[in-house]
């Protein structure tokens, strides 16, 4: 018998070796100074603000098209609406 009968593998033996993002930039803990650590996490902020302007801007059924499978009604209706939701706002600037 071993010396660890009955307990089960640690978070580290089954975790892949060379994992992307292993690391959390912004934990407390770690060996970087407080200036460092804000400037990561605004560094984050801004990525993902920059995401979602991304993902905004797309249209719903353009990941559906780009994967060559037909969209969904769900998203067919989101596409419609925000057509719609720009020619409103288009005729309010107009007038």
């Amino acid at each position: 018998m071993s010396g660890t009968a009955g307990l089960g593998k640690s978070s580290y033996d089954s975790a892949p070796l060379g994992e992307n993002k292993a690391h959390n930039p912004l934990d407390r803990k770690d060996a970087r100074s407080h200036p460092q650590t804000a400037e990561a996490a605004l560094h984050d902020q801004k990525k993902q603000a920059e995401a979602e302007e991304e993902m905004k801007s797309r249209n719903p059924t353009d990941l559906a098209k780009e994967h060559g499978n037909k969209p969904s009604r769900g998203a067919e209706i989101d596409e419609e609406l925000k057509k719609e939701d720009e020619l409103r706002l288009q005729e309010k600037s107009g007038n």
